[in-house]
């Protein structure tokens, strides 16, 4: 029933049941957990969340009928996808277009043999373990608690490892490792920790936190979150380089190479860095088109 499912409520249905096979058994023994029309029955978390999908006129066998003709779309475009380039911009194949935009459509379950297949193909095997990083906590706690900005990038954590890494002359194969797999053993000096995991896990997160922090020259609030006005308050944009000597530029530009590389390790070993990026800024980088809307959610005004 086009009448009352949209663009936003079908998506929606389609991130929940995204959400749900993650965290249920059932999902890993190939059975459908959604067929029974009261699992669909929102949580509360899940009604704020999903507004579109729970509005008040459609009932939950409507969401069930609903869910069945998303799964045999998904039967379908599953035979198709493998076929598809879509590495291609767009206005270049008219295939690859439609397949792009029926994305908010495709279930994880649909595209994830696709991706994992693509990950295994570029995966290089390497004794990673051997690669040793040092990294001071105490250096990098100064400049937090200074609000200085690393700018000789010397400093944060993310910096530190960055000359590691280059200093032990790693090229783009270091960073292709397998799933589950530690890219380097993390030494935090001063500290005494042993990486089994967790000083490595901990390192990811205190570099999400420094990217978004003046502790780095990388990234600031997006204009609503500025200004105090409109949503996506949390989000991070790009700085501008207007105006920066052409070290400082050099130096940025180095950084977010280092952070390009750090996001696709962290993707492959599923090590992931908590970033709060908007669609303007992630979009570009899976050759999606960015919209008016995406640059009115992070800065109200410009619909004004």
């Amino acid at each position: 029933n086009n009448t009352k499912f949209t663009h936003a409520s079908d998506s929606e249905l389609v991130m929940l049941i995204d959400e749900r096979d993650s965290h249920r058994e059932v999902a890993a023994k190939r059975r459908d957990p959604f067929i029974d029309a009261k699992l669909l029955v929102g949580k509360p978390r899940e009604k704020l969340l999903y507004t579109n999908l729970y509005a008040e006129n459609i009932t939950e066998a409507e969401k069930r009928d609903r869910y069945i003709c998303l799964r045999y779309f998904n039967k379908i475009i599953k035979d198709v996808l493998p076929l598809v380039n879509l590495s291609l911009a767009s206005n270049v194949s008219r295939l690859t277009d439609l397949v792009k935009s029926a994305k908010p459509f495709i279930f994880w379950g649909t595209k994830e043999q696709m991706w994992q297949a693509a990950l295994n193909k570029t995966s290089h095997s390497s004794n990673t373990s051997a690669t040793k990083c040092n990294i001071s906590v105490f250096k990098a706690a100064t400049v937090r608690e200074q609000k200085k900005t690393d700018w000789e990038g010397t400093e944060t954590m993310f910096a530190q490892l960055m000359r590691e890494l280059e200093r032990n002359k790693k090229n783009g194969k270091f960073y292709r490792i397998e799933p589950n797999n530690r890219a380097f053993t993390t030494i935090f000096k001063g500290c005494h920790s042993h990486d089994v995991g967790g000083p490595y896990r901990e390192l990811f997160f205190k570099m999400a936190e420094e990217i978004q922090s003046s502790s780095l020259p990388l990234f600031i609030q997006c204009p609503n979150a500025r200004e105090a006005t409109g949503k996506n308050r949390e989000m991070f944009v790009p700085k501008s380089m207007r105006g920066l000597y052409p070290k400082e530029k050099q130096m940025m530009i180095r950084m977010y190479e280092f952070l390009g590389q750090m996001m696709g390790l962290a993707i492959r070993t599923t090590n992931y860095m908590a970033l709060n990026l908007p669609a303007i800024v992630w979009k570009p980088m899976v050759s999606e088109d960015v919209s008016l809307k995406d640059v009115i959610d992070i800065d109200s005004w410009v619909g004004k």
